[in-house]
């Protein structure tokens, strides 16, 4: 029998989402993956293909997680979570962490979209952690959002040049 959690991965290939969709969800449960105090020092910053990379804020710290098992275990908590997400490559960076990462309270869960598809509302169903499933929600509108809104751009620019 499959897990609800293989059937969202598969059917998230399916919708095409774009990376930044990917990258949101990360961002969302990074101090989950990794821990409220290596969230405040490091972030991630871009998931192109199969590398992500990831803002480290000091050089000592920069120093331990460029190791092979601190990469290995970052990927098999990505991959045990969100199976969907193809990262073989974690790349640190050293960098300033971005504010939202090292705010000390973070501001009151949003209420999650409406309109996601059912097969994602039902995943995030499956996600014990309510902070979790919130942010799994509010990333998965907005990458959603912007997959509709990068969709209709195309078509739009299609119908022009068709006009032409």
């Amino acid at each position: 029998m499959q897990t609800l959690i293989s059937i969202l991965a598969k059917n998230l290939e399916k919708l095409d989402l774009p990376e930044t969709f990917y990258l949101d969800v990360l961002k969302s449960s990074w101090p989950w993956l990794v821990g409220e105090y290596l969230a405040k020092k490091m972030y991630p910053r871009s998931l192109a293909g199969v590398q992500l990379v990831v803002t480290v804020s000091d050089i000592r710290l920069h120093q331990k997680m460029n190791t092979a098992m601190v990469s290995a275990e970052i990927k098999r908590k990505i991959l045990s979570c969100f199976p969907g997400m193809n990262v073989k490559r974690i790349c640190f960076e050293t960098g300033k962490v971005p504010a939202e990462a090292t705010s000390p309270s973070r501001p009151p869960l949003p209420e999650p979209p409406e309109n996601l598809p059912e097969v994602i509302v039902k995943s995030a169903e499956t996600i014990q952690d309510p902070d979790l499933r919130c942010r799994f929600l509010e990333a998965a509108g907005k990458g959603l959002s912007v997959a509709a809104h990068t969709r209709a751009s195309k078509s739009t620019v299609k119908k022009i040049s068709q006009e032409k």
